[in-house]
């Protein structure tokens, strides 16, 4: 099993080991890396705020550029370029730029692995470096210099997987570096008081979250949300991807995102991508409160209807899903966050009934309970 990254309250004691650590694939990485980046071919470079942190992003390859930058264009920051950032990302496309991936095993000793998606996920004996290996692909973050590397042989293959979520599970290594931990849930807001959807795969955290953004309301995720608590114990959920995929019997609930809808190249894969930040820009945030915690629950009433519940049935609806699919794994310190959330923010049962559109009124009669 991987070994954990660490959480904020053990970042301390993994802070040396993860600083001096050296791993000789890594080297050979980066600097196939470096040689891209200097290139000068088809350089694309931008400024992004995950979680409020600045982060540069240069990608060597127009077109795979486009691909993952796209999800990100709602925590777009064009702020001062000279400022020091929290996380460099830097990926080629070695079609464009004809560097190819160095040669040589990328395995370590004493690193730990295991089959993760379509791909393998590695973390090395003492934590500082994570990578991922798919087909065609690799990826590598250096948490000790904040930086995240990648190859990919042809832009035109990228899986449609990360063309809606990108540089998929050390991403959230970085967040939980951060102080961050990326949950399993969907996200919506009114103004500045977020309702956060939890629930196990098909519960509704999707239908929820896109239902309320096509009915007026903010959206943040339909999957993975940032979640932070602040000083006085309340909670932040910040954007991580703007972007979802929907199968064609789901999207034809949604009429509004029917027009924006990208179907995958991939004869296999029947879901549509939608990019929400170029759908409806008006209507994507990058970080609100988190005040309420609704369970989908699907029903079969014409309408929806919301009614309490405890702060146990919230923890076991939001924490399975979040510590099995979350790519660092269950620990004490993460279960323990989930259960300080839960037991700080008030949990409602959201009973989806057969029309979607009844789901926004019934959020927005949960909110004006809140107040």
């Amino acid at each position: 099993m991987l070994t954990d990254a660490p959480s904020p309250a053990r970042a301390a004691t993994t802070e040396r080991s993860a600083t001096t650590e050296r791993s000789a694939a890594y080297e050979r990485a980066r600097a196939a890396c470096d040689e891209a980046m200097s290139a000068g071919v088809e350089l694309v470079e931008r400024r992004f705020a995950f979680a409020g942190r600045r982060v540069r992003m240069r990608v060597a390859g127009h077109e795979l550029a486009d691909h993952l930058m796209r999800p990100f264009a709602h925590l777009r920051d064009d702020g001062a370029r000279d400022e020091p950032v929290a996380l460099s990302i830097d990926v080629w496309d070695e079609r464009v730029v004809h560097v190819p991936y160095p040669p040589g095993d990328d395995r370590e000793p004493d690193e730990t692995r295991r089959p993760t998606g379509h791909g393998v996920l590695a973390l090395s004996a003492a934590t500082r470096y994570a990578r991922y290996d798919c087909n065609a692909w690799v990826t590598w973050l250096d948490r000790g210099a904040r930086r995240i590397i990648g190859w990919r042989a042809n832009a035109d293959r990228l899986s449609m997987h990360e063309r809606t979520r990108p540089l998929p599970f050390l991403l959230p290594v970085w967040y939980a570096d951060q102080g961050v931990q990326v949950i399993h849930a969907g996200l919506v807001a009114r103004e500045n008081d977020g309702v956060l959807f939890c629930g196990a795969n098909g519960a509704g955290k999707s239908t929820s979250s896109l239902a309320c953004l096509c009915a007026g309301l903010d959206f943040l995720s339909d999957d993975h949300v940032g979640l932070e608590a602040t000083r006085d114990d309340a909670f932040v959920g910040h954007s991580v991807f703007a972007s979802t995929r929907l199968e064609p019997d789901h999207l034809q609930r949604f009429p509004e995102l029917l027009p924006h809808a990208i179907p995958s190249p991939e004869w296999f894969e029947t879901k549509s991508l939608i990019l929400v930040a170029e759908a409806m820009p008006e209507r994507v945030r990058a970080s609100v409160s988190i005040r309420a915690i609704a369970l989908p629950v699907l029903g079969e009433a014409a309408s929806s209807r919301v009614r309490p519940v405890g702060r146990a049935a919230a923890l076991r609806a939001l924490a399975p899903s979040t510590l099995m699919q979350m790519p660092f794994g269950a620990t004490a310190d993460r279960f323990a966050e989930l259960a300080r959330l839960t037991a700080a923010v008030p949990a409602f049962q959201l009973e989806l009934g057969r029309d979607v559109r009844a789901i926004a009124p019934a959020v927005h009669e949960l909110l004006d309970g809140l107040a």
